[in-house]
């Protein structure tokens, strides 16, 4: 199996559970917000700015300009320093994918890595009754805010991707594979993901029925 394996998902979906189970069964890494310490490192940027304008920042400026926070903007603008985390985000996405399988969480990846000849782009989505009961179990979130924590977690993805790609974030031209852990569970979507990864080495070798 030689694929990068980048997993786009709904906060509290498990889709980050799932890319675990994922890196241990394939035995190959698995990347997710050591990305930004990694870009931080080779950008030259400080943490504070780079992790104010993370994808799940509630206080980067892509965020600020979708919620309306902004004044004095006619339209859609990043400031230069959000597009430099970005970029140096992508600079490292590049060459984690250049040095060979591996699981790859959030951070745009399946889109900055569109055209790379071994990219699998999974979405992993949930109904909201289960990620509100993963969200306090897993999370730690109360009972009484929860609802409002996985609305603003999923603007905030939304928001951040929506602004750096030419799809939208869950469209079905995101992704190769959508599953619904609510569903199937998260053994049943690693189960899911495995055969898809098992297919596609099959189709590559000519053995797929006809």
């Amino acid at each position: 199996m030689n694929k990068i394996i980048c997993i786009s998902r709904q906060y509290a979906s498990g889709g980050h559970e799932i890319g675990r189970q994922l890196s241990q069964y394939y035995s190959i890494p698995i990347y997710d917000r050591e990305l930004i310490v990694e870009s931080m490192k080779m950008s030259g940027l400080s943490r504070e700015l780079i992790e104010s304008n993370d994808e799940n920042a509630r206080n980067s400026i892509v965020y600020s300009i979708a919620m309306g926070t902004l004044s004095n903007i006619a339209t859609p603008y990043i400031a230069p320093p959000a597009d430099k985390v970005f970029q140096a985000q992508s600079d490292v996405i590049h060459k984690l994918a250049e040095s060979g399988t591996c699981v790859i969480i959030g951070r745009c990846a399946g889109e900055i890595l569109r055209n790379h000849p071994n990219v699998v782009r999974i979405f992993v989505y949930a109904d909201k009754e289960f990620r509100l009961k993963r969200a306090i179990q897993y999370y730690g979130c109360r009972e009484n805010t929860v609802a409002d924590v996985l609305h603003r977690k999923d603007i905030q993805r939304a928001t951040h991707f929506n602004h750096y790609n030419h799809c939208r974030w869950g469209s079905i031209d995101s992704f190769d594979l959508a599953i619904d852990s609510s569903k199937c569970s998260i053994s049943g979507a690693v189960h899911t993901i495995k055969a898809y990864l098992d297919s596609m080495d099959k189709s590559v070798h000519g053995n797929s029925a006809v």
